[in-house]
Protein backbone atom coordinates (compact mmCIF):
# COMPACT_ATOMS: atom_id res chain seq x y z
CA UNK A 1 0.00 0.00 0.00
CA UNK A 2 1.21 3.51 -0.57
CA UNK A 3 1.87 5.56 1.37
CA UNK A 4 -0.62 8.89 2.16
CA UNK A 5 1.22 12.27 1.18
CA UNK A 6 2.47 14.42 4.27
CA UNK A 7 1.18 17.33 5.33
CA UNK A 8 2.79 19.97 3.69
CA UNK A 9 2.26 17.32 0.53
CA UNK A 10 -1.58 17.62 1.06
CA UNK A 11 -1.98 21.56 1.19
CA UNK A 12 0.31 21.72 -2.69
CA UNK A 13 -2.02 19.17 -3.94
CA UNK A 14 -5.46 21.33 -2.55
CA UNK A 15 -4.07 24.57 -3.39
CA UNK A 16 -3.71 22.83 -6.91
CA UNK A 17 -7.10 21.81 -6.80
CA UNK A 18 -8.76 24.66 -5.61
CA UNK A 19 -9.02 25.93 -9.45
CA UNK A 20 -10.40 23.25 -10.93
CA UNK A 21 -12.67 22.58 -7.93
CA UNK A 22 -14.26 26.23 -7.24
CA UNK A 23 -17.45 26.48 -6.80
CA UNK A 24 -20.03 27.87 -9.07
CA UNK A 25 -21.82 29.38 -6.30
CA UNK A 26 -22.80 28.55 -3.36
CA UNK A 27 -22.63 24.90 -2.16
CA UNK A 28 -26.22 23.23 -2.27
CA UNK A 29 -26.21 22.67 1.55
CA UNK A 30 -26.05 26.02 1.83
CA UNK A 31 -28.56 26.86 -0.59
CA UNK A 32 -31.11 24.59 1.27
CA UNK A 33 -30.14 26.01 4.41
CA UNK A 34 -31.34 29.14 3.90
CA UNK A 35 -34.19 28.53 2.08
CA UNK A 36 -35.19 26.91 5.20
CA UNK A 37 -34.04 30.10 6.90
CA UNK A 38 -36.73 32.17 4.56
CA UNK A 39 -39.42 29.34 5.94
CA UNK A 40 -38.62 30.06 9.20
CA UNK A 41 -38.60 33.46 9.55
CA UNK A 42 -42.44 33.59 7.35
CA UNK A 43 -43.33 30.84 10.45
CA UNK A 44 -42.54 33.89 13.02
CA UNK A 45 -45.96 34.40 13.86
CA UNK A 46 -46.66 30.81 14.54
CA UNK A 47 -43.24 30.66 16.30
CA UNK A 48 -44.27 33.90 18.60
CA UNK A 49 -47.83 32.48 19.25
CA UNK A 50 -46.66 28.88 20.32
CA UNK A 51 -43.73 31.00 22.41
CA UNK A 52 -46.34 32.94 24.48
CA UNK A 53 -48.80 30.23 25.04
CA UNK A 54 -45.35 28.67 26.55
CA UNK A 55 -44.14 31.58 28.67
CA UNK A 56 -48.38 31.42 29.81
CA UNK A 57 -47.34 28.10 31.25
CA UNK A 58 -44.41 28.94 32.88
CA UNK A 59 -45.88 32.03 34.53
CA UNK A 60 -48.59 29.60 35.59
CA UNK A 61 -46.57 26.64 36.52
CA UNK A 62 -42.99 28.01 38.13
CA UNK A 63 -41.94 24.07 38.57
CA UNK A 64 -42.67 23.30 35.22
CA UNK A 65 -39.96 23.66 32.41
CA UNK A 66 -38.51 23.22 29.31
CA UNK A 67 -37.95 19.88 29.00
CA UNK A 68 -35.90 17.69 25.47
CA UNK A 69 -35.71 13.66 25.56
CA UNK A 70 -32.19 11.98 25.28
CA UNK A 71 -33.52 8.59 24.15
CA UNK A 72 -35.43 10.60 21.00
CA UNK A 73 -32.64 12.65 19.70
CA UNK A 74 -29.10 12.82 21.63
CA UNK A 75 -27.77 15.22 19.16
CA UNK A 76 -30.57 17.56 19.49
CA UNK A 77 -30.57 17.22 23.63
CA UNK A 78 -27.01 17.81 24.05
CA UNK A 79 -27.14 21.16 21.74
CA UNK A 80 -30.14 22.39 23.69
CA UNK A 81 -28.73 21.04 27.13
CA UNK A 82 -25.34 22.36 27.42
CA UNK A 83 -24.68 25.35 25.03
CA UNK A 84 -23.82 28.62 25.86
CA UNK A 85 -25.78 31.44 24.69
CA UNK A 86 -29.21 29.08 25.55
CA UNK A 87 -31.04 28.57 28.74
CA UNK A 88 -29.73 27.01 31.84
CA UNK A 89 -32.56 24.40 33.53
CA UNK A 90 -33.26 22.44 30.67
CA UNK A 91 -34.66 19.38 32.04
CA UNK A 92 -34.04 15.66 30.37
CA UNK A 93 -37.34 14.52 29.85
CA UNK A 94 -37.17 11.00 30.18
CA UNK A 95 -35.81 11.32 34.03
CA UNK A 96 -37.28 14.45 34.86
CA UNK A 97 -40.58 14.01 37.06
CA UNK A 98 -41.37 17.95 36.16
CA UNK A 99 -44.17 19.14 33.88
CA UNK A 100 -43.70 21.38 31.32
CA UNK A 101 -43.25 21.27 27.75
CA UNK A 102 -41.44 19.16 25.34
CA UNK A 103 -39.51 20.10 22.24
CA UNK A 104 -39.45 17.25 19.97
CA UNK A 105 -37.43 17.28 16.79
CA UNK A 106 -39.05 14.79 13.85
CA UNK A 107 -36.03 14.50 11.05
CA UNK A 108 -38.76 12.61 8.41
CA UNK A 109 -41.99 11.50 8.87
CA UNK A 110 -41.26 8.30 6.97
CA UNK A 111 -40.71 5.13 9.40
CA UNK A 112 -41.13 8.41 12.65
CA UNK A 113 -44.86 9.73 12.22
CA UNK A 114 -46.51 6.97 14.77
CA UNK A 115 -43.24 7.04 16.85
CA UNK A 116 -43.95 10.69 17.32
CA UNK A 117 -47.42 10.30 17.90
CA UNK A 118 -47.06 7.76 20.99
CA UNK A 119 -44.03 9.74 22.45
CA UNK A 120 -46.27 13.18 22.49
CA UNK A 121 -49.61 10.94 24.07
CA UNK A 122 -47.41 9.88 26.82
CA UNK A 123 -46.39 13.22 27.32
CA UNK A 124 -49.49 14.62 27.66
CA UNK A 125 -50.40 11.71 30.57
CA UNK A 126 -47.35 13.32 32.26
CA UNK A 127 -49.01 16.92 32.35
CA UNK A 128 -46.59 17.92 29.61
CA UNK A 129 -47.59 20.04 26.13
CA UNK A 130 -45.52 18.67 23.18
CA UNK A 131 -44.03 21.41 20.33
CA UNK A 132 -42.97 18.58 17.64
CA UNK A 133 -41.09 19.78 15.22
CA UNK A 134 -41.31 18.94 11.68
CA UNK A 135 -42.08 19.51 8.20
CA UNK A 136 -45.41 20.97 7.43
CA UNK A 137 -45.15 19.39 3.96
CA UNK A 138 -45.87 15.62 4.06
CA UNK A 139 -47.32 15.71 7.60
CA UNK A 140 -49.38 12.71 8.08
CA UNK A 141 -52.66 12.57 9.44
CA UNK A 142 -52.40 11.85 12.55
CA UNK A 143 -52.19 13.28 16.16
CA UNK A 144 -48.79 14.95 16.27
CA UNK A 145 -48.65 16.70 19.18
CA UNK A 146 -50.09 20.12 20.65
CA UNK A 147 -48.21 22.33 18.74
CA UNK A 148 -46.27 22.64 15.41
CA UNK A 149 -43.43 24.06 13.96
CA UNK A 150 -42.64 23.80 10.76
CA UNK A 151 -38.93 22.97 9.67
CA UNK A 152 -39.30 23.83 5.51
CA UNK A 153 -38.63 20.57 4.67
CA UNK A 154 -39.77 19.96 0.74
CA UNK A 155 -41.28 17.19 2.63
CA UNK A 156 -41.53 14.16 4.83
CA UNK A 157 -39.46 11.50 3.44
CA UNK A 158 -35.66 9.92 4.73
CA UNK A 159 -33.93 11.50 1.64
CA UNK A 160 -34.00 14.81 3.99
CA UNK A 161 -33.40 13.90 7.53
CA UNK A 162 -29.99 14.94 8.37
CA UNK A 163 -30.74 18.59 6.87
CA UNK A 164 -33.79 18.50 8.17
CA UNK A 165 -31.94 17.66 11.85
CA UNK A 166 -29.62 20.90 11.09
CA UNK A 167 -33.19 22.83 10.62
CA UNK A 168 -34.97 21.70 13.83
CA UNK A 169 -31.74 23.29 15.44
CA UNK A 170 -32.69 26.49 13.91
CA UNK A 171 -36.40 26.11 14.78
CA UNK A 172 -35.51 25.76 18.47
CA UNK A 173 -33.04 28.60 19.16
CA UNK A 174 -35.65 30.69 17.00
CA UNK A 175 -38.37 29.26 19.34
CA UNK A 176 -35.77 29.55 22.45
CA UNK A 177 -35.60 33.41 21.96
CA UNK A 178 -39.06 33.86 21.53
CA UNK A 179 -39.68 32.44 24.91
CA UNK A 180 -37.19 34.73 26.36
CA UNK A 181 -38.75 37.59 25.04
CA UNK A 182 -42.36 36.60 25.69
CA UNK A 183 -41.07 35.55 29.48
CA UNK A 184 -39.74 38.91 29.71
CA UNK A 185 -43.59 40.36 28.95
CA UNK A 186 -44.14 38.23 31.85
CA UNK A 187 -41.96 39.79 34.40
CA UNK A 188 -39.07 36.83 34.06
CA UNK A 189 -36.77 35.53 32.08
CA UNK A 190 -34.52 32.33 32.05
CA UNK A 191 -30.93 32.44 33.00
CA UNK A 192 -28.86 32.43 29.80
CA UNK A 193 -24.99 30.48 29.74
CA UNK A 194 -22.60 32.30 28.80
CA UNK A 195 -20.14 30.14 26.07
CA UNK A 196 -17.13 28.75 27.55
CA UNK A 197 -14.81 30.46 25.63
CA UNK A 198 -15.37 33.96 26.90
CA UNK A 199 -13.88 35.07 29.83
CA UNK A 200 -15.25 34.87 33.39
CA UNK A 201 -17.57 32.17 31.77
CA UNK A 202 -17.34 30.13 34.93
CA UNK A 203 -18.40 32.89 37.55
CA UNK A 204 -21.10 34.16 35.23
CA UNK A 205 -22.36 30.58 34.84
CA UNK A 206 -22.40 29.64 38.64
CA UNK A 207 -25.70 29.60 40.16
CA UNK A 208 -28.26 30.75 37.59
CA UNK A 209 -31.40 29.37 37.56
CA UNK A 210 -34.21 28.95 35.25
CA UNK A 211 -36.28 31.70 36.96
CA UNK A 212 -35.06 35.21 37.34
CA UNK A 213 -38.05 37.27 38.40
CA UNK A 214 -37.42 40.59 36.32
CA UNK A 215 -39.74 43.85 35.82
CA UNK A 216 -36.94 46.05 35.10
CA UNK A 217 -38.46 48.44 33.08
CA UNK A 218 -37.28 48.10 29.62
CA UNK A 219 -36.37 44.45 29.71
CA UNK A 220 -40.17 43.65 27.91
CA UNK A 221 -39.15 42.61 24.65
CA UNK A 222 -41.55 42.35 21.99
CA UNK A 223 -42.91 39.78 20.11
CA UNK A 224 -40.84 38.29 16.88
CA UNK A 225 -37.66 40.83 17.66
CA UNK A 226 -34.93 38.27 19.12
CA UNK A 227 -36.78 35.56 16.86
CA UNK A 228 -35.40 37.40 14.24
CA UNK A 229 -32.36 38.77 14.84
CA UNK A 230 -31.62 35.74 15.23
CA UNK A 231 -32.39 34.31 12.19
CA UNK A 232 -30.55 37.55 10.58
CA UNK A 233 -27.19 36.36 11.95
CA UNK A 234 -28.28 32.22 11.07
CA UNK A 235 -28.70 34.37 7.37
CA UNK A 236 -25.28 35.94 7.52
CA UNK A 237 -23.06 33.11 8.65
CA UNK A 238 -24.55 31.12 5.49
CA UNK A 239 -24.25 33.69 2.99
CA UNK A 240 -20.29 34.11 4.13
CA UNK A 241 -20.14 30.38 4.11
CA UNK A 242 -21.17 30.15 0.46
CA UNK A 243 -18.80 32.90 -0.66
CA UNK A 244 -15.71 32.21 -2.75
CA UNK A 245 -13.54 32.15 0.16
CA UNK A 246 -15.42 29.38 1.76
CA UNK A 247 -15.69 27.42 -1.55
CA UNK A 248 -11.39 27.76 -2.12
CA UNK A 249 -10.96 26.92 2.13
CA UNK A 250 -13.17 23.72 1.44
CA UNK A 251 -12.35 22.55 -1.97
CA UNK A 252 -8.48 22.73 -0.87
CA UNK A 253 -9.11 20.85 2.70
CA UNK A 254 -11.66 18.09 0.33
CA UNK A 255 -8.83 17.52 -2.59
CA UNK A 256 -6.08 16.79 0.21
CA UNK A 257 -8.68 14.52 2.13
CA UNK A 258 -9.57 12.59 -1.28
CA UNK A 259 -5.76 11.90 -1.72
CA UNK A 260 -5.78 10.19 1.44
CA UNK A 261 -8.86 8.23 0.71
CA UNK A 262 -6.96 7.68 -2.89
CA UNK A 263 -4.28 6.19 -1.20
CA UNK A 264 -5.94 3.80 0.56
CA UNK A 265 -6.62 5.70 4.00
CA UNK A 266 -9.63 7.36 5.87
CA UNK A 267 -10.71 10.40 6.59
CA UNK A 268 -11.73 10.38 10.76
CA UNK A 269 -13.99 13.24 11.79
CA UNK A 270 -14.44 14.30 15.19
CA UNK A 271 -15.67 17.26 17.31
CA UNK A 272 -16.18 18.71 20.92
CA UNK A 273 -19.26 20.93 19.86
CA UNK A 274 -22.30 19.79 21.68
CA UNK A 275 -24.77 18.67 18.26
CA UNK A 276 -21.50 16.95 16.09
CA UNK A 277 -19.90 15.59 19.03
CA UNK A 278 -23.00 13.53 18.98
CA UNK A 279 -23.93 13.21 15.03
CA UNK A 280 -20.61 12.58 14.08
CA UNK A 281 -20.05 8.96 15.73
CA UNK A 282 -23.42 7.99 14.36
CA UNK A 283 -22.09 8.76 10.55
CA UNK A 284 -19.89 6.69 8.70
CA UNK A 285 -19.61 7.01 4.94
CA UNK A 286 -17.65 3.89 4.56
CA UNK A 287 -17.47 3.71 0.39
CA UNK A 288 -15.51 7.06 0.44
CA UNK A 289 -13.91 6.35 3.33
CA UNK A 290 -14.97 8.95 6.01
CA UNK A 291 -15.90 7.82 9.39
CA UNK A 292 -17.30 9.62 12.81
CA UNK A 293 -15.84 9.36 15.87
CA UNK A 294 -16.34 10.25 19.59
CA UNK A 295 -13.48 12.01 21.04
CA UNK A 296 -14.08 12.08 24.50
CA UNK A 297 -13.35 8.37 25.37
CA UNK A 298 -9.77 9.13 26.34
CA UNK A 299 -8.89 10.97 22.45
CA UNK A 300 -5.46 10.04 22.47
CA UNK A 301 -6.32 6.01 22.87
CA UNK A 302 -8.97 6.52 20.45
CA UNK A 303 -7.12 8.81 17.67
CA UNK A 304 -4.18 6.77 18.16
CA UNK A 305 -6.03 3.11 17.88
CA UNK A 306 -8.29 4.10 15.21
CA UNK A 307 -6.12 5.73 13.04
CA UNK A 308 -2.83 4.81 11.07
CA UNK A 309 -0.20 6.92 9.39
CA UNK A 310 -2.13 6.75 5.82
CA UNK A 311 -4.83 8.31 7.67
CA UNK A 312 -6.16 11.99 7.97
CA UNK A 313 -8.36 14.09 10.96
CA UNK A 314 -10.65 16.19 10.84
CA UNK A 315 -11.33 18.14 13.82
CA UNK A 316 -14.66 20.86 14.12
CA UNK A 317 -13.11 22.94 16.78
CA UNK A 318 -15.16 25.56 19.01
CA UNK A 319 -12.71 29.34 19.34
CA UNK A 320 -10.08 27.42 17.73
CA UNK A 321 -7.92 23.82 17.19
CA UNK A 322 -8.16 23.60 21.46
CA UNK A 323 -11.61 23.49 23.09
CA UNK A 324 -12.73 24.89 26.44
CA UNK A 325 -12.52 21.39 27.16
CA UNK A 326 -10.22 19.11 25.31
CA UNK A 327 -6.56 20.46 23.13
CA UNK A 328 -6.13 17.98 20.83
CA UNK A 329 -3.16 20.27 18.85
CA UNK A 330 -0.10 18.19 20.45
CA UNK A 331 -1.73 14.94 19.63
CA UNK A 332 -2.36 16.38 16.49
CA UNK A 333 0.99 16.91 15.81
CA UNK A 334 2.80 14.14 17.69
CA UNK A 335 0.97 11.52 15.53
CA UNK A 336 1.63 13.43 12.35
CA UNK A 337 -1.64 12.56 10.89
CA UNK A 338 -2.80 14.91 8.17
CA UNK A 339 -5.29 17.44 9.86
CA UNK A 340 -8.00 19.72 8.98
CA UNK A 341 -9.69 21.72 11.01
CA UNK A 342 -13.29 23.63 10.99
CA UNK A 343 -12.80 26.23 13.50
CA UNK A 344 -14.27 29.67 14.04
CA UNK A 345 -13.53 32.14 15.29
CA UNK A 346 -10.02 31.71 15.77
CA UNK A 347 -8.43 33.85 18.61
CA UNK A 348 -4.34 32.83 17.22
CA UNK A 349 -2.85 32.85 13.98
CA UNK A 350 -4.34 29.64 12.06
CA UNK A 351 -0.96 26.69 12.83
CA UNK A 352 0.54 26.54 9.38
CA UNK A 353 0.77 22.72 9.78
CA UNK A 354 -3.28 22.10 9.47
CA UNK A 355 -5.99 22.57 6.49
CA UNK A 356 -7.95 25.56 7.73
CA UNK A 357 -11.61 26.24 6.89
CA UNK A 358 -12.37 29.67 8.92
CA UNK A 359 -16.21 29.82 10.49
CA UNK A 360 -17.32 32.75 10.30
CA UNK A 361 -19.59 33.16 13.73
CA UNK A 362 -19.13 35.40 15.95
CA UNK A 363 -18.28 35.33 19.93
CA UNK A 364 -20.01 35.54 22.43
CA UNK A 365 -22.03 33.06 20.19
CA UNK A 366 -25.38 34.40 20.79
CA UNK A 367 -26.92 36.18 17.97
CA UNK A 368 -30.33 37.58 20.05
CA UNK A 369 -29.25 40.77 22.07
CA UNK A 370 -30.72 40.98 25.45
CA UNK A 371 -31.41 44.38 27.41
CA UNK A 372 -30.28 42.38 30.46
CA UNK A 373 -27.10 39.45 31.49
CA UNK A 374 -25.60 37.98 29.58
CA UNK A 375 -26.39 40.13 26.69
CA UNK A 376 -27.18 37.66 24.25
CA UNK A 377 -28.93 34.51 23.04
CA UNK A 378 -29.40 32.10 20.69
CA UNK A 379 -25.99 29.91 19.73
CA UNK A 380 -25.63 29.76 15.68
CA UNK A 381 -22.06 28.40 15.84
CA UNK A 382 -23.20 24.43 15.38
CA UNK A 383 -25.35 25.54 13.04
CA UNK A 384 -22.51 26.57 10.50
CA UNK A 385 -19.95 23.87 11.56
CA UNK A 386 -23.29 21.18 10.68
CA UNK A 387 -23.28 22.89 7.40
CA UNK A 388 -20.10 22.79 6.47
CA UNK A 389 -19.68 18.93 7.59
CA UNK A 390 -22.26 18.04 5.11
CA UNK A 391 -21.04 20.46 2.55
CA UNK A 392 -17.28 18.65 3.44
CA UNK A 393 -18.34 15.27 3.39
CA UNK A 394 -20.09 15.66 0.03
CA UNK A 395 -17.15 16.74 -1.76
CA UNK A 396 -14.71 14.81 -0.21
CA UNK A 397 -17.00 11.62 -1.23
CA UNK A 398 -17.77 13.05 -5.17
CA UNK A 399 -13.93 14.43 -6.10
Amino acid sequence: MMRAPTVSMLTMLGALAVTRLAAQGPPPEVTEMRRRVAVIRAEMPTITSVAEDAAERFARNPLSRLLVSQSWDKSFWSEMIFHGGGPTGIEEADASPLSGIVLLPVRSWEGEALRTSMFAERQIGRNRMTIVIGSTNGVPNIPLGQKRLDNGAPDGSADHATESAIANNIVAWTFVTELVAAASRHGWHPGILLSAVVPGWESANSGIKWRINDSTPGHQIPAGKLGSAYLDEVDRILELAGGPARSVAVNRAAAALKSVVGHGGKVYMASCMHWLSEELPRDSVATHGVRGFDWRWDTEKIIGDLTTPNDALVWFGYGGTDCPHVQPTALFRQLQRPTAVVAGPVTAKPATDFLWIPQGWRLPDAAAPLPFAPGGVGPVSSIEAAVTWLWLRRVVGTL
